[in-house]
């Protein structure tokens, strides 16, 4: 029997040609990989050899590279057998640490707040033996990253998670409001604004929540540019920044205080926006056991919480 040619593959190429793609050149890549450039390039002749087809398309000169649509297939199949790999070290160190109950929780800023005291209380009372160490997250991008290395068991962040080796249960929904300074004209007024007002506003960036690209597109849409005046991953500077009247702030509603002070009003936007939806997710691979008891709390924790501000799944 003639043997596939494909089981030459080895995990390196694909690494190469990942790493080739995030970073947009060989030079770049063979610096983050440890190798010399000439490897990476023999790497990838290699690769293209086994596959028969050009993968990466090489300008002149020290210009990038980029994946030919055969390269960016194979890409996805890659990026899942490096994912897979991450997944099974856990699962190897797991197993020899002879039932280590540790259980490694990365959490938004907003979650934290409206949900850990309570799921951590439940767990408590559940199961007492299972240790949690809990990390805030700045962005989702870096909850996705984390749970798809394995670095973290399970993360909760906002929907869509994107594409990655995922499982995922929604815990709830919120509204997203407009943050304004207390003394700012838009209090006064007896509707919220409409899309187009606030495409045409003087806005703040939280870059690291998930819809904020998308709130961009939806502004875009309207034929203006987003005006944003600053930016920060950290809620309560994007809070300060809208009562200083640096501008507005298009936040979901979780992420305001029970108490935000007399400095900011927020305005209901749910009639031009949809909601921020929040899930827990956690890597396919490594199995729902070990998982299940801490969503169980988280549900139940948003399933309390009522009010304007969450709507639990």
């Amino acid at each position: 029997m003639e043997r596939d040619s494909w089981l030459g593959v080895e995990l390196r190429y694909l690494l190469a040609l990942a790493t080739i793609d995030r970073t947009g050149s060989f030079r770049a890549a063979a610096d983050e990989l440890g190798y010399v450039q000439s490897a990476v390039s023999q790497q990838i002749a290699r690769l293209e050899d086994v596959v028969g087809t050009r993968l990466v398309e090489r300008s002149p000169g020290r210009g990038k590279v980029w994946l030919t649509p055969a390269g960016r297939t194979l890409l996805g199949h890659a990026e899942a057998i490096i994912a897979r790999l991450a997944a099974a070290k856990v699962d190897v160190e797991r197993a020899l640490g002879n039932g280590d109950r540790v259980l490694s929780v990365g959490l938004n800023e907003s979650a934290a707040t409206l949900l850990l005291p309570g799921a951590l209380a439940l767990m408590g009372q559940r199961d007492p033996s299972r240790r949690l160490a809990v990390s805030e997250l700045g962005g989702w991008e870096e909850a996705r990253d984390k749970v798809a290395s394995g670095a973290l068991d399970l993360a909760v962040g906002h929907l869509p998670i994107g594409p990655g080796p995922f499982e995922q249960v929604e815990l709830y929904s919120s509204p997203c409001v407009l943050v304004v300074a207390a003394d700012s004209p838009l209090t006064r007024q007896r509707q919220p604004p409409a899309l187009e007002e606030l495409a045409a506003m003087t806005l703040i960036e939280h870059p690291g929540w998930r819809f904020a690209p998308r709130l961009r597109t939806i502004l875009e849409a309207t034929g203006r540019t987003p005006r944003f005046a600053a930016s920060s991953n950290l809620n309560g500077a994007v809070l300060a920044l809208a009562a200083a009247g640096t501008g507005a702030a298009v936040m979901p509603a979780h992420a305001i205080p029970d108490a935000p002070g007399d400095d900011i009003v927020t305005i209901d936007l749910s009639g031009i926006l949809p909601p921020a939806r929040v899930a827990a997710f956690w890597h396919r691979d490594l199995g729902r056991p070990h998982v299940d008891g801490f969503v169980a709390a988280l549900r139940e924790v948003a399933a309390s919480v009522r009010g304007e501000r969450v709507r639990a799944a």
